[in-house]
């Protein structure tokens, strides 16, 4: 039975981690950010293509403001 008080996130059933599947594209798959991702947030974060479009992050962005985002959205590293 699925659960209506997530929908239309759904549980993962070996870790209890919630996750999103994209409606029309079913095999991917969206994620809550995790600590091994660390290492490729970074260098995407500090591209000018990149950052140059966004609001929010500081420049340059650190680990520090990674594990903040991280600890902030209840995953701890």
């Amino acid at each position: 039975m699925a659960n209506l008080q997530h929908h239309p996130l759904e549980i993962n059933p070996n870790t209890g981690e919630l996750f999103l599947r994209l409606r029309k594209h079913r095999n991917i798959v969206i994620t809550p950010p995790r600590p091994s991702d660390i290492h490729d947030y970074i260098p995407l974060l500090n591209d000018p293509r990149v950052h140059d479009t966004l609001i929010g992050p500081p420049v340059p962005y650190l680990i520090g403001e990674f594990q903040s985002l991280v600890m902030t959205e209840g995953i701890l590293i």
